[in-house]
């Protein structure tokens, strides 16, 4: 959701920018640029992310950021929980 947030609001400033160009490059790898954005303008602005996105059948939802993020954190614990460290109340 993140991310789709975040492309609109970015997509929102080609009102304002006067080039595709000048946009980030994070932005624009998660475009759909051979559509037109008035036709459809949510495949324009996420189309390359929602193509290349697939939703693992473990998981009912993609959140690259904080899924990455949760992965990692859930890395450490087990490595933690692996030492047998002591727990810190």
């Amino acid at each position: 959701m993140k991310v789709f947030v975040s492309a609109s609001i970015a997509l929102a400033a080609l009102a304002v920018v006067p080039t595709q160009a000048e946009l980030p490059a994070s932005v624009l790898e998660l475009m759909d640029r051979d559509v037109n954005p008035c036709d459809d303008f949510y495949q324009y602005s996420c189309g390359a992310w929602l193509n290349k996105t697939s939703i693992p059948e473990e998981d009912t939802s993609v959140d690259v950021s904080f899924s990455a993020i949760s992965k990692r954190n859930e890395g450490v614990i087990m490595d933690i929980v692996k030492e047998g460290r002591p727990i810190v109340r």
